[in-house]
């Protein structure tokens, strides 16, 4: 009959199947030294890129028809940026700064409507394809992008 291990002996026992496992791990699986985290590319390069989230903004609005008259509705950052833009950057050069992409959602569909306050151009036109493919249904009420 066995009976459990309880007080020190409890941590030796951990201690040494940990150390054991860590042994049988191949090299580059062993833990590696924590790298400090690189400073994102707006940071690294302010002239070249922009946070998504200074960017992009969720909006919903009541009905399809609000999407274009209702600029009263509160406006959100989307937690899930990193999923449409890699390292939650927009590759901007400052000509085409300041910008505002909104994705503006009607309550009683949930369509998302994407819009942008800037001409469709360069990093501009790059930055909402690659958001509105990615989007479901996106514009499909509206004909596309506004």
């Amino acid at each position: 009959r066995l009976s459990p291990i309880s007080g020190p002996g409890l941590c030796v026992c951990m201690k040494r199947a940990r150390d054991e496992a860590e042994q049988q791990l191949p090299e580059q699986q062993q833990p590696a030294d924590e790298q400090p985290p690189e400073d994102p590319p707006w940071e690294r390069d302010p002239d070249s890129y922009v946070a998504a989230r200074d960017v992009v903004k969720l909006r919903f609005v009541a009905s399809a028809s609000d999407v274009l008259t209702d600029a009263e509705a509160p406006a959100f950052t989307p937690p899930f940026l990193h999923q449409h833009f890699a390292n939650e950057a927009l590759a901007l050069p400052v000509s085409q700064r300041p910008l505002t992409i909104e994705v503006l959602y009607a309550a009683h569909t949930l369509v998302p409507f994407p819009r942008c306050d800037r001409p469709m151009e360069g990093s501009i036109e790059d930055a909402m394809f690659s958001l509105v493919e990615q989007l479901p249904q996106a514009g499909a009420a509206a004909g596309g992008p506004l």
